[in-house]
């Protein structure tokens, strides 16, 4: 059901600023491990395994508040019609990929030598989508979100096989 005080604009902007320090962090992480451990001082190379690490992080948290949801949260697969109707969980998984959307675009967008456009464009359009159904309070629109979510679980064997190629 709709709380104003964990869907408050606030509590979501911490909850968006929170993820992306903690994507941030495992970008850090990651770098240090990378150079330090495999020799290679290729930037371009530690830049994609980077990300790579992050989104394969990121999938697993999905994937894990996904699952948590259908298990727990909305066990009869309802769909809220409700004009104001979006679940506080919902809410929070919408925040949390809002924050990864957010870290992504500016690491593809000024990080990264060889951008690459169509995931740029990709991650703005899940970004505009996400944050049309946080604004509006569209509870078949996160519905919707939480099922996409699933999808997560191939993700990380996507990226592994990227980065062993």
């Amino acid at each position: 059901m709709f709380n104003f005080a964990e869907l408050h604009p606030n509590a979501m902007l911490f909850r968006i600023g929170a993820y992306m320090s903690m994507c941030f962090a495992v970008d850090w992480t990651s770098t240090f491990l990378y150079t330090r451990y495999s020799g290679n001082k290729d930037e371009d190379l530690c830049r994609r395994i980077n990300n790579r690490s992050v989104s394969i992080t990121h999938s697993i948290v999905m994937f894990v508040a996904a699952v948590y949801y259908w298990q727990y949260v909305n066990t009869t697969f309802t769909i809220r019609y409700s004009p104001i109707d979006i679940d506080a969980y919902e809410g929070i998984v919408n925040d949390i990929m809002t924050g990864y959307l957010i870290y992504d675009i500016y690491i593809e967008a000024f990080l990264e030598t060889k951008k690459d456009y169509l995931t740029i464009t990709h991650h703005i359009i899940g970004l505009l989508s996400h944050q049309a159904a946080r604004w509006m309070i569209c509870g078949p629109c996160t519905f919707y979100h939480m099922l996409v979510y699933l999808a997560e679980a191939s993700t990380p064997f996507l990226h592994i096989s990227w980065i062993m190629n």
